[in-house]
């Protein structure tokens, strides 16, 4: 039987690259690797996965990186702090589209924080979106209207705390583990983590290409939801020990907590037109109310009181991720197993591509 090609729009980023690998022995799925430039498909070529290199944001390119696709899985994301890299964005969400054939299969990879004060509590109870924010939900919204209009399968998985062997943050903290002695981390073990592996990931990406899931949008967490105990248990060393010190959640006002409340739900409901109104402010308004948004985040965490030596993300606030699951997956533990098709020497590869998802 003939695989499902599906197009990975980013294969270099992060998530994209190592998703490559884990595709790449898959008896039911072939990823077509979509990298920009010969210097983002060295990596993957080096491990003997070939690449299609072209620039997605060219209509003429999009139509020959995509067009033998039965599907496309959209994993780039353009940084920077300008109106430019906003429009790239949307251009990558709309040649990624618009040459698929009626029918086809379009995946767009988004983020918890398009949730968000619903999930997380040290954005301002008026405070606008970040950047980040607010390029995921047009390029969301974007995404569904294309998909519809053109009669095309979509689905947007909002990706929870993106974990796996080539995830920096996944990097980062086992070295912070791997040692003797005694971690202490600054969250309640028991606490949901909106955690979410890449061998989750790609099981989604098979559920909805094989396994009859409705078009729509998607919060994707581990199945079932991993607690952060589970989370550092697993990443721990041998002889280390654990101590959860619990999350101090800084203190609220309710009498002005009600009072906006009202006005933060009118705001929450017509995010997407007060949103548009910032494509033509000045891009150096853009940069400081980024810069306000997590310096005021960061200032809540600090107030926490945390201890120097306590390891403290600010994810460890964050509430259980809103919005519809997919009954369809597996248990996240049984596929664990998979990241044995990655090669170890890759684990210890800088970065190198521009393109990629995070959360």
């Amino acid at each position: 039987m003939a695989k499902t090609r599906l197009a990975l729009i980013g294969a270099n980023g992060n998530v994209g690259r190592e998703l490559c690998f884990l595709f790449r022995e898959d008896p039911e799925i072939e990823i077509i690797p979509v990298v920009r430039n010969v210097f983002g498909a060295a990596l993957l070529q080096q491990y003997g996965i070939e690449c299609s290199i072209g620039d997605i944001c060219k209509p003429e390119d999009a139509k020959r990186l995509t067009r033998d696709a039965d599907g496309v899985l959209i994993a780039a994301y353009s940084r920077g702090a300008g109106r430019r890299e906003t429009e790239i964005n949307k251009a990558i969400v709309q040649n990624s589209i618009q040459f698929l054939r009626p029918g086809a299969t379009a995946i767009y990879l988004s983020t918890v924080r398009v949730f968000g004060r619903t999930v997380d509590p040290t954005i301002p109870v008026l405070g606008l979106p970040s950047r980040y924010t607010l390029r995921k939900r047009q390029c969301e919204s974007l995404f569904m209207r294309m998909t519809q209009r053109m009669g095309q399968m979509g689905y947007v998985f909002r990706l929870g705390h993106v974990f796996g062997v080539l995830q920096p943050r996944t990097q980062d903290l086992k070295d912070m583990l791997d040692h003797q002695g005694i971690v202490r981390i600054a969250v309640d073990g028991g606490d949901d983590s909106n955690v979410v592996h890449t061998v989750a990931l790609k099981d989604a990406v098979k559920a909805v290409l094989l396994r009859g899931v409705s078009t729509g949008k998607y919060s994707l967490v581990n199945k079932p939801q991993w607690t952060w105990k589970e989370v550092f248990d697993h990443y721990k060393g041998r002889g280390t020990t654990i101590v959860f010190t619990g999350l101090k959640r800084p203190k609220r006002k309710p009498p002005l907590s009600k009072i906006l409340a009202p006005l933060q739900q009118i705001l929450y409901t017509q995010r997407e037109r007060w949103d548009g109104l910032r494509a033509i402010l000045p891009d150096s308004y853009e940069r400081w109310l980024e810069k306000m948004y997590w310096v005021k985040g960061y200032k809540q965490m600090s107030s926490l009181g945390v201890a120097p030596n306590v390891i403290s993300w600010r994810e460890f606030g964050f509430a259980p991720m809103p919005g519809n699951m997919i009954s369809q997956l597996n248990e996240t533990r049984s596929l664990l197993s998979e990241y044995d098709a990655i090669p170890k020497s890759m684990y210890v590869q800088d970065e190198v591509g521009e393109e990629s998802t995070s959360s």
